[in-house]
């Protein structure tokens, strides 16, 4: 059996740097760690701040959305009711115009009828 390379072996000095390296990353990870708890709330108050301003908005958003319907009916009743007189103008106006005619129509029969008869 042939025997691997010496450079693949690790000293115990190699060994004990590595460690001691990784130590020191490990205790920056865990200071970065503990410091997002230093106030308990792991970044929880700007989120709650935040959702209070989101309550706000939609409070504001529902109250002038209530104001749009509200001022939306009135002037759709608006129109509604000036279409409708608008119709009943034509109505009434064809209907006078109807009645004029039936009235002269009804004068000529007359006339024509006492010149014939």
């Amino acid at each position: 059996m042939t025997q691997p390379p010496n450079d693949l072996y690790v000293s115990r000095r190699e060994l004990d740097m590595l460690k001691a390296a990784s130590d020191v990353e490990h205790a920056k990870i865990w200071t970065k760690i503990e410091s997002l708890d230093s106030h308990g709330s792991r970044g929880m108050d700007g989120l709650q701040i935040r959702m209070d301003n989101l309550k706000s908005d939609v409070a504001d958003l529902k109250v002038e959305l209530i104001k749009d319907v509200g001022e939306l009916k009135i002037e759709m009743n608006n129109r509604f009711q000036g279409i409708q007189d608008q119709k009943w103008k034509r109505i009434g106006g064809w209907t006078a115009g109807v009645a004029a005619a039936g009235g002269i129509i009804g004068l000529l029969v007359d006339i024509l009828s006492k010149l014939h008869g």
